[in-house]
């Protein structure tokens, strides 16, 4: 008996112990998941790189070119252009752009462009498309539900690197998009422009010229996929900036773009939809929304919370917080249930705002990863050329760093009709969880 006590004491205590272990290493595992699933916050930004001495090879390169080459020798504000170019390419940045001076010495700015919002989106109504001019071609921010683009399935962050009107009349039908169909882009001698330093001819322009019914493109996408697709135009209709619709208390609100004015709209909307009433609960969908201007993304982001909305971070200033504007008219939505919808449309100013929201607000996001638009941009004259490149990152509110791999919503939701269907779930639970916490 005395043997046998200590013993099943002794089984006791081991068993003990291992269970202690297994609860230890289980709650380690679920902190560790919990930090994997929030994006890296980016380390400290790398140090300057010293220039060649005197670009002396540059110097070398030139005069056995000018010496040697038999032909004729581009002017000097060519070489110029091509050097800077090539600087900036060697960046890997796929928001870098460079604009060089015309035949008479000015910049030709790209309609889009400015220095308050370098990459403002551009829309070509007629094909259902948000682009940003880019080194490489226009980089496809946001695709219209509905239109050409979207039924010719390119989505957002696909690279448009060749566009041509098209009379489809006198035309051999473009190739389905296919994973090998690098053929179909002859322009390119099968190479693909993400990887092979090709700096093609803007397309902006030709994409919005409407003379032509159809637009034939090429399309490079992130996984090295080069296809050609057909996009008939479509009539250009009027994009309302906002909507609003209001029943059983629920508030849907979507917001198309940020560019200026839309604040303005939004409360305009609103207004006329709740017509006086108290909405219980708020959707807001942001899906195919590129973002636009930060100055109308502060002045939304005010209808739902108070103080810093983002956080700038560069190499050469201290962070700096851009935070919400209170309302000028109407009633605020604080404290409402509230639902996000997002995809991977949404970018830029548009996942600033679903961000804060989340951590401010308290939403929920539903849907899809969402584009994934860490930078920040700036614009630069540079004597006769001006320089768009990337020069710092922003946080969510609470420091949180967005990265390229955008927002992840808190349920992920495939399809825009099981999008909605979910959202109006939520928003009816919350909306009666409320009220059954107050007492109504």
């Amino acid at each position: 008996m005395s043997t046998f006590e200590p013993t099943r004491r002794g089984h006791a205590v081991l068993l003990f112990a291992v269970g202690f272990v297994l609860i230890v290493a289980a709650w380690l595992m679920g902190v560790a998941a919990r930090v994997a699933q929030q994006p890296a916050v980016p380390t400290l930004p790398p140090a300057d790189v010293a220039p060649p001495a005197q670009f002396g090879l540059y110097g070398e390169a030139w005069d056995y070119v000018n010496q040697e080459f038999y032909g004729d020798r581009p002017a000097p504000a060519q070489i110029t252009d091509g050097a800077i170019e090539g600087m900036v390419e060697a960046l890997d940045d796929p928001w870098a752009l460079v604009v060089t001076g015309s035949n008479d010495g000015a910049a030709a700015m790209p309609p889009s462009l400015s220095a308050d919002d370098p990459v403002a989106p551009q829309l070509i109504a007629p094909l259902g498309l948000w682009i940003a001019d880019t080194s490489r071609g226009a980089r496809v921010l946001a695709v219209v539900p509905d239109g050409p683009a979207a039924k010719a399935d390119l989505q957002a962050d696909d690279l448009i690197v060749r566009a041509q009107n098209h009379n489809a009349d006198a035309a051999t039908p473009t190739p389905s998009p296919t994973a090998a169909a690098t053929e179909a882009a002859p322009a390119l001698g099968g190479r693909n422009p993400v990887t092979s330093g090709d700096r093609p001819t803007p397309v902006a322009v030709q994409l919005a010229d409407d003379s032509q019914p159809t637009v034939e493109v090429i399309v490079s996408r992130s996984d090295k996929t080069i296809f050609a697709s057909s996009l008939t135009r479509a009539r250009a209709t009027a994009m309302a900036p906002a909507a609003a619709t209001f029943a059983d208390g629920v508030l849907t609100l979507r917001i198309a773009h940020m560019g200026a004015g839309v604040s303005a709209a939004l409360d305009a909307a609103i207004a006329a939809a709740i017509a006086g009433a108290t909405p219980k609960s708020v959707v807001l969908d942001l899906r195919d929304d590129p973002g636009g201007s930060r100055s109308e993304l502060a002045s939304i982001a005010g209808r739902f919370m108070t103080g810093p909305v983002w956080i700038k971070r560069t190499r050469t200033a201290s962070d700096a917080a851009q935070s919400a504007e209170p309302p000028s008219g109407g009633a605020p939505l604080f404290g409402l249930p509230l639902v996000i919808l997002v995809n991977g449309g949404t970018g830029d100013e548009a996942e600033m705002l679903a961000s804060a929201l989340r951590e401010v607000a308290g939403a929920t996001l539903v849907g899809e990863t969402t584009f994934g638009h860490g930078t920040l941009q700036s614009l630069t004259d540079v004597g006769r050329v001006q320089l768009r490149m990337t020069t710092g990152t922003w946080t969510s509110p609470k420091g949180v760093a967005l990265t390229d791999a955008g927002l992840k919503p808190d349920e992920v939701v495939e399809g825009r009709q099981a999008q909605d269907d979910a959202a109006a779930k939520l928003v009816g639970q919350d909306a009666s969880a409320s009220a059954a916490g107050s007492g109504g």
